[in-house]
């Protein structure tokens, strides 16, 4: 869980920040 959730790191802000 590194190099693989870091690309997905910043889909996942976005989803978060998403209401």
């Amino acid at each position: 869980m590194g190099p693989l959730k870091q690309p997905a790191k910043k889909k996942n802000l976005a989803f978060h920040l998403k209401p």
